[in-house]
C-alpha cells in the first residue's frame, strides 16, 4: 500500500555492506527518464532491487489488465484479478477518469512485507504479504482488495493526459508515457488522494480505521501537527506518512468544506491538465479560492479545536490513565519483553549508525549518573543560589547486553525462553535471486552468542513454549500468514492453523501451560483472538463479540484464563484485561488514552510494559496498578470531531467478481520498448549516443541495440546485445560492429616510447583502437548472494573479424569472485570483508596464440557510514601473440563494446587510451569513503616502460542492476576527478583530470 518499496540486496558485496537507498535512488535519477515522475510510485532503491522470483510464471489479462505472477502466487492473484473490473470503475468514477493504455500488473514477494507501488506505463507493483493489525493498513476486510483500490487509484489519478495536443505528443513518446499529474502532483496529493479512494470505495483503510486520529490527537495536543511545508516527507519521526494520513484527512476536510463531493478534485485534475498550462497551486486555487497552504492553515485550527474537545471529553470520564513514563525515545521502538523473573527488558530500539538493534537492559530504572551527581554537586558549591535542573525524563537505560545488527541486517521481535539464558529474535536474511527471508535465531544474551533456527522457514513472529522445546511462529507465504510449529532443535516447521487470503493470523502466544496458542485473526472486518490447539486442532474465538478491533494478546501471570490485549473500543486504543473462558464478561479497562497504546508486557510484579507513541518517537511505559474500576467505559469521540475521530466512512458492500480466463505461460513476456541515452566524458573527450531497449517486467530478456559517437581514440558503431535471466543464472550474446574515430594518441602528443618489440601502434589490434571489428560475444555466469558471501563463476568466448590485414581475433575465457563479511567485536556494527577475483583468458590473434592471467584481492573494513579498501592488482600476458594482446593503460570505460571485448584494455579515465603499454602491470589502491564516493590514491606499474603512474583524488562509483519493471536496464554511472602526481610515460605530473560515465547493459 504505500508506495516506496525498501529492497535491500546487493552484490557481489554481502548484504552488510550495501550502500544506502539515497545513493541509488540518485543513480536512477540520472538513468535519464526517471528524472520527473516518480511521485506516487517511486521505488526508494536500496542497495539493490530484488530479483523476481524465480521459475513458472504466468500471465493474466483481465479486461485492461495484464497480470504477470509467479505460479506460487496464482490463488491470491486470481482473487486480485477476479475484483479488478469493479475496482476499475468504483475507483474511476470517483477520479474521473477511466485510462485506456493497458495497465501492467507485477504480481511478487521478494521481501516479504506489505508493499505495493504503481508508476508511468501504467504499471502496477503488488507484494502479497498481509500487514498485521498493529500496522496502519491493517484494518481492512481484505489487503488484496485495500492494495488494489490504492495502486489502481495512482494510475487512474495520474495517467489523465494533457489536452494540449502538441505537449501530450512529447511527453507520451518519453521512454515510459508520461502526463502533466504524473509530473506536477505533490506527494501529499498524490498518496493522500489514493489513501482517501481506499476508505472510499471499501470503506475501510486508514480512513476508517483508529491509527489516523489516534496519531491526530496526539500530534495536536503535542503542538506538532505536521506544516504544510512538511507533508511531502521530512526527518521527523513518521514523517513518511504524513502524505498518507494527514494528507488523505486534508483532502475529506476540503471536499466536506466544498459540498460537492468527488468533483471537486475532479476539477483540479481537470486544470492541472487543460491546454493551459497550469501547475497544482494554479489548479488548487482556481477550484478551491484559496491556495492550499493557506486552507491547510484553517485545517489545523480546526482539528487543535477537535483534539481539545476530545480532550474533555476523556477527563470528564474520570481522566487518562497512561502509566508512568520508564523510557523516552525519539525514535521507533519494538515490543517489549520482560524476562521470566522480572529483571530484565529486551526491545528493539536505535542505535549505532541509525540501525536497530536489540538491547536487554534492567527492569530497574537508572537515576542520575554518579558523574552527574558529582558535576551538580561542584556546580551548587560554586554557587549556592544555583537552581537545579529538573529531570522529569528517565535516564536512557545502559544496555546489560547488546545484540548489534548481523552483516547489515537488524534483529527484531525479542521473546525471552523460560529458563531467562536466551531469547528467541527474527532477522532476514538472503534468499536466491536476491530477495529476502526472515528466519528464526535464538540469541544466548549473556554469552553474545547467535545461532539460527531455521532455514527458510520464513518466521515473521514467534513465542516460545515454557518447555523450552518448540516455538508457536508466523509463517507468511504466498499471501498467507498461518500459525506454525518451530521445533527449536532442529529449526523444522509444520502448520498449526491455516490463514486465509483475507484472514491472515498474528502475533502468537503459547499459554503458560503450553497447551494452546493465542493468536489474532480478522473476522468479518475486524481483529478477533483465536485459541489454537498447541497439537493443532481446530481454532475458534475467545474474548468478547463486540465491535472492536483486539489483538497483542499476552497472558496475565501463569493462569490461562486471562490476557492483556489492545482493544479500539469507542474508537480509542487502550489496554484491556478480558477473560478467554467467559465471553460474557466484561472486559476491565486498565488505560484511558488519547493516543496509541500497544505491546502489552506483564511482569511477574502484575505491572505491565507497554508501548505509546507520541508526536517525536515511541515510549515506553509502565502500569504500576494494573486494572481501573471495573465496568468504566471509555466516552466515544463522535465523528463530528473528524478528523480526531473516525472520519465517519460507512461500510460499503463487497466489489463484486467477475469471472476471469485460464492463465497462460509467460514465456518471455511482453514487449516494453524504451530509449536511453549514453554519455561519457574523459582524458579523450566526449562520447555520447543512445540505446533502443526491449526488456520484459520481470527482467527475464533483454534486448538492445546500442549506437555511439566519440572523439578521437573512442569506440563508434553499433552493438545488437541480449540477456536472458533464468534465476542465478545468466547468459549474454552481443554482436557488434565499431571501428575507432582516429587515435587519440600519447598524452601531450608525445610519441610512443620504444618499448616492445612487435607492430607498431597503428597496427595494433582490436584493443589498440585502430581497426575496424566485427564480432559476437556469447558468455554466460552464476551469481549467488549468501547471508555472509558472495560468489561469482562466469564462461564465455568471443570471435572477431578485424580489418587492416591484422587478421582474426579468438578468446575464451574463465573468471571468478568470492566475498565474505567477517563481522568484528566492536561497540558499532563493524565488518572486514576480504575478497579475491580472477580471471584466465586464452585466444589467437592473428594465427598467434596467447594467454592472459589476471588477479585482484581487496580488503574493505566498513563501519559507521565508513569503509576504508585496499586492493591490489597483477595481469600478465604470454606467447607468440602477448605483442599484439599487451595491456593497454588509460581511456574511460567503453560506452559500446563490453569489457570481455576489450579484455587487454585497463580503462583509467584521468589518462589519454594508451598511455601505457606493455605485457605485465601491477596495481596498488588505496581508498577511504562513504556513501557520497571516496578519496583515493592508486599506483599503477607497467613493464615495458620506465617509471610509474600515481594519481590522487576523489571518484564515485554506483552500479544498479536491472529495474525491469520502470524499464531500467544495468546502470553504471562513474565519475571523479584525479591529480595525477607522477606520470613517467610523458614525463609530466602536477595536472587535474575529471571524468564521467554514464553506461546500460542488458
Amino acid at each position: 500500500m504505500t508506495v516506496s518499496l525498501s529492497p535491500r540486496r546487493s552484490a557481489p558485496v554481502p548484504s552488510g555492506l550495501r550502500r544506502r537507498n539515497r545513493s541509488r535512488l540518485f543513480v536512477s535519477v540520472l538513468a535519464g527518464w526517471l528524472t520527473f515522475f516518480v511521485t506516487p510510485g517511486t521505488p526508494s532503491l536500496g542497495a539493490q532491487a530484488p530479483e523476481h522470483t524465480p521459475g513458472a510464471w504466468q500471465k493474466l489479462e483481465v479486461g485492461n489488465f495484464l497480470f504477470l505472477y509467479p505460479r506460487e502466487l496464482e490463488t491470491w492473484t486470481r482473487s486480485v484479478a477476479e475484483q479488478m473490473l469493479a475496482v476499475e470503475t468504483a475507483v474511476s468514477g470517483l477520479v474521473g477518469h477511466r485510462p485506456t493504455e493497458r495497465i501492467q500488473i507485477l504480481v511478487d514477494d521478494p521481501l516479504r512485507i506489505s508493499n505495493g507501488m504503481a508508476a508511468p506505463g501504467p504499471v502496477i507493483y503488488l507484494w502479497p504479504t498481509p500487514p498485521g493489525p498493529r500496522s496502519m493498513i491493517g484494518e481492512s476486510r481484505g489487503w488484496a482488495e485495500l492494495l488494489a483500490v490504492h495502486e489502481y487509484a495512482h494510475v487512474a489519478h495520474l495517467a489523465r493526459p494533457s489536452r494540449h495536443p502538441v505537449r501530450q505528443w512529447f511527453l507520451s513518446r518519453a521512454p515510459l508515457p508520461l502526463g502533466p499529474l504524473w509530473m506536477g502532483t505533490p506527494r501529499w496529493v498524490s498518496e493522500g488522494y489514493a489513501t482517501w479512494i481506499e476508505g472510499s470505495v471499501t470503506g475501510h483503510g486508514r480512513p476508517a480505521g483508529v491509527w489516523r486520529p489516534a496519531l491526530f490527537r496526539t500530534w495536536a495536543l503535542e503542538g506538532r501537527l505536521p506544516p504544510y511545508r512538511d507533508l511531502n516527507g521530512s526527518d521527523a519521526f513518521l514523517a513518511g506518512a504524513h502524505a498518507y494520513l494527514v494528507g488523505s484527512a486534508f483532502i475529506d476536510w476540503l471536499i466536506a468544506r466544498e459540498g460537492r463531493g468527488p468533483k471537486a478534485f475532479q476539477d483540479v485534475w481537470a486544470r492541472m491538465s487543460a491546454r493551459e498550462s497550469r501547475g497544482f497551486d494554479a489548479a488548487f486555487e482556481g477550484v478551491f479560492g484559496a491556495p492550499a497552504e493557506e486552507l491547510y492553515g484553517r485545517f489545523v485550527v480546526d482539528v487543535m479545536a477537535q483534539a481539545l474537545e476530545a480532550r474533555s471529553r476523556i477527563e470528564a470520564a474520570g481522566g487518562l490513565e497512561e502509566g508512568i513514563l520508564f523510557q523516552r525515545s525519539t525514535h521507533p521502538m519494538g515490543n517489549p519483553a520482560v524476562s521470566p523473573d522480572g529483571a530484565h527488558l529486551a526491545y528493539t530500539r536505535r542505535g549505532a549508525n541509525a540501525r536497530s538493534e536489540v538491547v536487554v537492559v534492567a527492569s530497574t530504572p537508572d537515576t542520575l549518573s554518579i558523574k552527574t551527581r558529582e558535576r551538580q554537586a561542584q556546580i551548587q558549591e560554586r554557587d549556592p543560589e544555583d537552581v537545579p535542573a529538573v529531570s522529569r525524563i528517565p535516564r536512557t537505560q545502559e544496555a546489560v547486553a547488546t545484540l548489534a545488527p548481523r552483516l547489515g541486517e537488524s534483529f527484531r521481535n525479542p521473546r525471552w525462553m523460560a529458563n531467562g539464558e536466551s531469547i528467541l529474535v527474527i532477522r532476514d536474511v538472503p534468499a536466491p535471486n536476491r530477495q529476502v527471508r526472515p528466519e528464526l535465531f535464538l540469541w544466548h544474551w549473556e554469552e553474545g552468542t547467535v545461532r539460527q533456527v531455521t532455514s527458510g522457514g520464513e518466521i515473521q513472529e514467534a513465542d516460545p513454549a515454557p518447555d523450552g522445546t518448540w516455538a508457536a511462529g508466523i509463517h507468511c507465504h504466498a499471501g498467507r500468514c498461518d500459525v506454525v510449529h518451530v521445533d527449536l532443535a532442529s529449526g523444522m516447521v509444520h502448520l498449526l492453523a491455516e490463514g486465509t487470503l483475507d484472514a491472515p493470523f498474528s502475533s502468537p502466544r503459547v499459554s503458560p501451560d503450553g497447551t494452546f496458542v493465542l493468536a489474532a485473526q480478522p473476522m468479518e472486518g475486524r481483529w478477533r483472538l483465536m485459541r489454537i490447539p498447541a497439537d493443532g486442532g481446530t481454532p475458534h474465538p475467545v474474548g468478547p463479540s463486540d465491535e472492536a478491533h483486539r489483538f497483542d494478546a499476552t497472558f496475565l501471570g501463569q493462569g490461562t484464563s486471562d490476557a492483556i490485549v489492545v482493544s479500539t473500543r469507542g474508537g480509542l486504543l487502550n489496554l484491556e484485561r478480558i477473560s478467554l473462558d467467559q465471553p460474557d464478561e466484561p472486559p476491565v479497562l486498565l488505560t484511558r488514552t488519547l493516543g496509541s497504546v500497544v505491546a502489552p508486557a506483564p511482569a511477574p510484579d502484575g505491572s505491565i510494559y507497554f508501548l505509546s507513541y507520541h508526536s517525536r518517537g515511541i515510549d515506553l511505559r509502565k502500569l504500576e496498578t494494573p486494572a481501573l474500576e471495573v465496568g468504566i467505559e471509555v466516552p466515544e469521540i463522535p465523528v463530528t470531531l473528524f478528523p480526531v475521530a473516525s472520519s465517519g466512512v460507512t461500510a460499503m458492500p463487497a466489489l463484486s467478481r467477475n469471472p476471469i480466463p485460464d492463465p497462460h505461460p509467460y514465456g518471455l513476456g511482453t514487449v516494453n520498448l524504451s530509449y536511453l541515452p549514453l554519455v561519457s566524458w574523459g582524458a579523450e573527450g566526449w562520447s555520447a549516443g543512445g540505446l533502443l531497449q526491449q526488456m520484459d517486467p520481470i527482467g527475464r530478456m533483454t534486448l538492445q541495440l546500442r549506437g555511439v559517437r566519440g572523439a578521437e581514440g573512442l569506440w563508434q558503431g553499433g552493438v545488437l546485445a541480449g540477456r536472458l535471466r533464468l534465476g542465478e543464472t545468466s547468459l549474454q550474446m552481443e554482436a557488434f560492429r565499431a571501428e575507432p574515430q582516429g587515435w587519440a594518441g600519447w598524452h601531450g602528443g608525445a610519441p610512443m616510447p620504444e618499448m616492445l618489440e612487435g607492430p607498431p601502434m597503428e597496427e595494433i589490434s582490436l584493443n589498440g583502437r585502430q581497426t575496424r571489428t566485427t564480432g559476437i560475444l556469447l558468455a554466460g555466469a552464476w551469481d549467488q548472494l549468501r547471508d555472509a558471501e558472495s560468489r561469482r563463476l562466469g564462461a564465455g568466448a568471443s570471435l572477431q573479424d578485424q580489418a587492416a590485414g591484422s587478421g582474426g581475433r579468438l578468446q575464451g575465457w574463465v573468471d571468478g569472485s568470492i566475498a565474505r563479511a567477517i563481522p568484528l567485536a566492536t561497540d558499532r556494527p563493524t565488518f572486514l570483508v576480504p575478497s579475491v577475483s580472477g580471471k584466465l583468458q586464452v585466444g589467437s590473434t592473428g594465427g598467434d596464440g596467447w594467454s592472459r592471467q589476471q588477479i585482484e584481492t581487496a580488503l574493505a573494513l566498513h563501519g559507521a557510514g565508513r569503509q576504508i579498501t585496499l586492493r591490489s592488482a597483477f595481469g600478465s600476458v604470454s606467447g607468440a601473440g602477448a605483442s599484439a594482446e599487451s595491456f593497454i593503460l588509460g581511456g574511460s570505460p567503453s560506452l559500446l563494446l563490453d569489457e570481455k571485448i576489450l579484455s587487454r584494455t585497463l580503462p583509467l579515465p584521468y589518462l589519454n587510451p594508451g598511455t601505457f603499454f606493455g605485457p605485465r602491470y601491477r596495481m596498488l589502491d588505496a581508498a577511504v569513503g562513504s556513501v557520497a564516493g571516496e578519496f583515493f590514491l592508486t599506483r599503477y606499474r607497467m613493464s615495458g616502460m620506465e617509471g610509474t603512474i600515481r594519481a590522487v583524488g576523489l571518484r564515485t562509483s554506483e552500479r544498479v542492476p536491472p529495474l525491469p519493471m520502470l524499464r531500467i536496464p544495468e546502470v553504471a554511472l562513474e565519475g571523479g576527478s584525479a591529480y595525477l602526481l607522477e606520470n613517467r610515460a610523458t614525463g609530466e605530473g602536477g595536472y587535474f583530470r575529471s571524468w564521467i560515465s554514464l553506461r546500460f547493459r542488458p
